[in-house]
């Protein structure tokens, strides 16, 4: 590994962990939790996508840290297994749905075959995994109330999440390439 690598790759390490941990930060200002660990909208899957888009599986390592640090907010009673299994889940499922619609539709790494109608496709099925993965994480561990309302609730709010900062980045975007 190059230093150049290395660089790259602590540095989508940090920024993805840093935004994670910033937008939740931000969430927790919004009157929109319906129960533990299920708010709507939810910002910070956003970011868990735009990481795993971004930065890879650095990017998402970088999530998987700060999942860790404020789990224990959201879930005080957790186990270590329990707050590993989250943070998991928080990180790799963005991940694992890039890498499917990679795989489906034959995407480069550089993903310059990402048309909005793909990107679309893939925060539709992060926004549908991530929250079944958290419900069944739920309904075995107890950590949280788990049922149909929930699931949907999250599903719902991860959308809308995912939706606001992708149009926000691509939109900050915009004006940074028109200067």
């Amino acid at each position: 590994m190059t230093t150049s690598d290395f660089s790259r790759n602590f540095l989508a390490v940090f920024a993805s962990a840093t935004a994670f941990i910033v937008v939740s930060e931000l969430q927790s200002l919004i009157p929109a939790e319906i129960s533990s660990g299920v708010s709507a909208p939810y910002l910070p899957a956003g970011v868990r996508l735009i990481a795993a888009v971004v930065g890879g599986l650095f990017g998402s390592i970088g999530v998987f840290f700060a999942s860790l640090v404020m789990a224990p907010e959201t879930f005080p009673k957790a186990s270590l297994p329990e707050l590993l299994t989250l943070a998991g889940i928080s990180a790799f499922i963005p991940l694992l749905a890039l890498v499917a619609v990679r795989w489906v539709f034959g995407i480069g790494e550089q993903l310059l075959e990402l048309s909005f109608r793909l990107l679309l496709l893939l925060i539709v099925l992060q926004s549908v995994l991530s929250p079944i993965a958290h419900q069944a994480l739920y309904q075995f561990s107890g950590l949280a109330h788990a049922d149909s309302f929930s699931l949907l609730v999250m599903i719902t709010g991860d959308l809308i999440g995912c939706m606001l900062v992708v149009l926000g980045v691509a939109v900050f975007w915009g004006i940074m390439n028109r200067r």
